[in-house]
């Protein structure tokens, strides 16, 4: 019905102009007899086109067709573009595969204040498959949609989700706010999940009072969507006042990659009362989502953390949130062993105490609405002194304020002196550093096995943290069951150097909260003095995603060349590796290219720019490939598909693995204790693996629950 592309025309999408308008259009498929006619297209199409707005429009396909799982039919579909999709409870998407479908970022980041993208999809009603799915986009807002299933006699063979967002480029920092949608779906012969977030990370962004009923899964929260587990482990997605009802599983968090465990695989690690709320740490009330208290999968339907595969997280719970029974899915040490716990993996309930004054109306108040520009640099302003000030005490408690020269104590000490070594490590504790842990523990020639028991034992962080676990597990000579046990006792408390993270995290939640707002802000309001702004509103030089926004504000719409500086920097400033600063340069020379291209008369590329992008498209499909992939599309009228690419990351580096219709095993043959098995595919019904050793003796039996991939 309308194909655009090819059009970003520098209006901002705030003031009455648009490069697309469509007010009260209704785009319809009807009256085609079945069998006689093949769906296989968007009914609006968008391709690299910026600011188009739909303003109470209708999609419906009334043909009782087969829809294909991942493809067409689908209602819009937009490719490196921005749109708004305002539905002011007057608009409706039904029968489509996929309501709408958007991937990529913005074609042309000079057309929008700040150089920032926000797409909206508001206030209408879709009945498809997939009502709304955001792949690689730049930042999101969903809000206040009726989201259920697919017209009755449709036949379908696909999983039905709500509202998914996906950020598979490691590049792209998506902004995530999910709020106040209505998310139902009758019996299906296929799974049901009511909003799936995926790799999202680098942000605090939220899922928010959403009603979510009748799903296998009403929370699916995939692989990355937090910040590294250091002192700003605290940023990451947030879920708060959802309200689940007669759902299998309510709460789900899992990793689907290869590389499950790692530091950065889970959300954010503080799930409080976080949003709108003047509080801070020092108020730290419940997080008030409203479970389904089912007993269809036994203890685990509230919230299960797969702890095989994410980073544990600590929930603060009001005992009216839980029914008792369901209390054990949480606790760690309590739970089914299929799960293989891992120490650092551990999912710690915190009960509120007493009774505040602010519980019963802090979902009730929660205001949705984007601040003006001097409450947001109040709220940024308040949070920033906060954190700062606690990072000064943290940075003077942390081994003793002086990180590099206790490890470099222990790097050049020897076994003679390896006594006195234990004295001064077990004098800072329990406030060691990861790394100090770390290098103590490879010096195994110089400090005795005993010594470092005790070393570890006195900091509780050392059993939950991944690094610190896989050195353990790494030793030549590794410490033996009892040893291990009484590390991993640390899981069972929290120390005050963990408390203090704890609360730089939420600190840091507010600071990113404030910045969130501000672009929002700056998308629907013009101002000439957005960039210095935005700016002002960074701890560039604390946080890595923060200096990392720094250089990409400046790439876009400052001094480009000091953007590219700062962006090749970023690994020597925060101490990252080689292969990282590596990645990183070739993330900021992307950037370069891809303002030197927008600012050209004709916005053309030279044949060495397409072979250089078409190298990188090639080799990096986890990592930098995407990005260049969308500017050789774009700039070069490139039709070729990316290799796919299976998750296999960590924050900042990217190795890519293709997928194989193969079931894996890693090591093979096993060694030790540990192994990883991976199907090709997610399982589509619980299934039950069983592992026999050479003898033909049954070891162990474990249960791959719906969705899951890995064990």
């Amino acid at each position: 019905d309308m194909r655009i592309a090819n059009y970003a025309a520098v209006i901002n999408a705030t003031t009455n102009q648009y490069s697309v308008y469509a007010d009260f259009c209704n785009f319809i498929i009807a009256n085609a007899p079945v069998g006689t006619f093949t769906l296989a297209d968007n009914r609006v199409s968008l391709g690299s086109v910026n600011d188009a707005r739909f303003h109470h429009c209708n999609m419906l396909n009334n043909l009782p067709a087969i829809y294909l799982p991942n493809a067409h039919p689908q209602g819009l579909g937009a490719g490196n573009s921005q749109f708004q999709w305002i539905g002011d409870n007057q608009s409706i998407i039904s029968g489509f595969s996929r309501g709408i479908y958007s991937t990529g970022s913005f074609a042309n980041p000079a057309c929008t204040q700040a150089n920032w993208s926000l797409c909206d999809v508001t206030e209408s009603t879709f009945n498809c498959i997939t009502g709304i799915l955001f792949s690689n986009a730049n930042s999101v807002q969903i809000l206040g949609n009726t989201l259920d299933a697919d017209p009755a006699g449709f036949a379908t063979n696909a999983p039905h989700i709500g509202i998914q967002v996906d950020a598979g480029s490691a590049q792209v920092n998506t902004r995530v706010f999910i709020a106040r949608n209505a998310i139902t779906y009758i019996t299906q012969p296929f799974q049901q999940i009511g909003i799936q977030v995926n790799n999202c990370k680098g942000n605090s962004n939220y899922v928010l009072d959403n009603d979510i009923d009748n799903c296998d899964v009403g929370l699916n929260l995939m692989n990355r969507n937090r910040v590294n587990n250091t002192a700003n482990g605290g940023a990451g997605l947030h879920f708060e006042c959802n309200t689940f009802n007669t759902c299998t599983q309510d709460v789900n968090v899992a990793c689907s990659g290869t590389n499950c465990g790692a530091s950065v695989q889970g959300i954010a690690s503080v799930q409080a009362a976080t949003y709108s709320t003047p509080f801070g740490p020092t108020w730290p009330i419940s997080a008030y989502n409203a479970y389904s208290n089912s007993a269809a999968n036994g203890n685990n339907d509230d919230v299960q953390a797969r702890t095989d595969q994410v980073v544990g997280f600590s929930y603060r719970y009001h005992t009216n949130d839980y029914n008792v029974a369901n209390l054990t899915a949480l606790v760690p040490y309590e739970m089914s062993q299929s799960t293989n716990p891992a120490p650092f993996n551990a999912v710690t309930l915190i009960p509120q105490a007493g009774n505040n004054p602010y519980d019963s109306a802090f979902c009730d108040l929660l205001n949705i609405l984007t601040p003006s520009l001097p409450v947001i640099q109040i709220n940024f302003d308040g949070g920033k002194e906060e954190y700062l000030n606690m990072r000064a005490l943290y940075n003077a408690m942390i081994d003793g304020g002086d990180t590099e020269g206790l490890r470099n104590n222990v790097l050049y000490s020897s076994y003679s002196q390896a006594y006195q070594l234990y004295l001064q490590l077990l004098s800072q504790s329990p406030a060691l550093s990861d790394e100090v842990m770390i290098a103590a523990i490879q010096e195994e020639t110089d400090i005795p096995a005993s010594l470092l028991t005790i070393i570890l034992a006195a900091n509780p962080s050392a059993a939950k943290n991944p690094e610190i676990f896989k050195a353990l597990t790494d030793r030549n000579n590794p410490l033996d069951a009892y040893q291990m046990s009484q590390i991993m006792l640390g899981r069972l408390s929290t120390s005050p150097k963990e408390l203090m993270e704890q609360d730089m995290g939420l600190y840091l939640t507010s600071i990113d909260k404030a910045y969130s707002d501000a672009l929002v802000y700056f998308n629907k309001n013009s101002d000439e003095n957005v960039l210095s702004t935005l700016e002002g509103l960074l701890l560039s030089d604390y946080v890595f995603e923060h200096r990392k926004t720094l250089a990409e504000l400046h790439l876009q719409s400052g001094d480009m060349y000091y953007g590219h500086a700062l962006m090749q920097n970023l690994a020597d400033y925060f101490g990252l590796s080689a292969e990282v600063a590596a990645s990183l340069e070739i993330y900021a020379d992307l950037m370069l290219l891809h303002r030197q291209i927008i600012d050209r008369p004709d916005m053309q590329m030279s044949t060495a720019e397409k072979e250089y992008l078409l190298g990188i498209a090639n080799a990096d499909a986890c990592g930098n490939g995407p990005y260049a992939h969308m500017l050789l599309v774009q700039y070069a009228a490139h039709n070729e598909e990316m290799p796919v690419c299976m998750e296999h990351r960590s924050m900042h580096l990217n190795s890519t693995t293709y997928s194989e219709n193969t079931t894996v095993v890693y090591p093979n043959p096993i060694e030790g204790d540990f192994a990883l098995l991976k199907l090709p595919l997610p399982c589509l019904e619980n299934t039950t693996v069983q592992l026999f050793d050479v003898n033909g003796r049954n070891i162990t039996n474990q249960t791959l629950q719906i969705g899951q991939q890995e064990m």
